[in-house]
């Protein structure tokens, strides 16, 4: 359990911009890091990959591949936790220069496990990505 939660914090810990409304506002990379888990959970990989820092000179394999591993990494907490029930930050911090957040995300599924997950997010390009 502990090397597959280490996978999906890693997996998380990539990004480029989701949508726009919610990534975009540099007050608020809590919302950004709360809309990029939502992705995930409501299985929009690519919108996912599209907030992943890591893959913007990714070649299109490895984003195939990057699914793939999301798609069983999904499957597989539906399975030992059942789907998300609610995601909500328990804090943000932001570096002196605002530019580097890590917002801590308390997840609730519909089996009413918890777990909090840290989610490092970068201001770029006018919106808050996935680091």
């Amino acid at each position: 359990m502990k090397l597959f939660f280490s996978c999906f914090l890693i997996l998380l810990i990539g990004a480029m911009s989701c949508q726009r409304s919610r990534v975009s506002q540099r007050e608020k990379p809590d919302a950004a890091a709360i809309h990029y888990v939502q992705c995930m959970a409501d299985e929009k990989y690519d919108e996912f990959l599209s907030g992943m820092v890591s893959c913007d000179s990714a070649s299109d394999a490895y984003k195939k591949n990057m699914k793939v591993l999301f798609k069983q990494m999904v499957a597989t907490k539906k399975e030992e936790q059942g789907r998300l029930k609610s995601v909500s930050c328990v804090r943000t911090e932001l570096t002196k220069n605002g530019k580097c957040a890590n917002t801590f995300l308390k997840i609730t599924y519909t089996n009413d496990s918890t777990e909090i997950m840290i989610f490092p997010l970068i201001w770029q390009n006018e919106k808050w990505r996935m680091r």
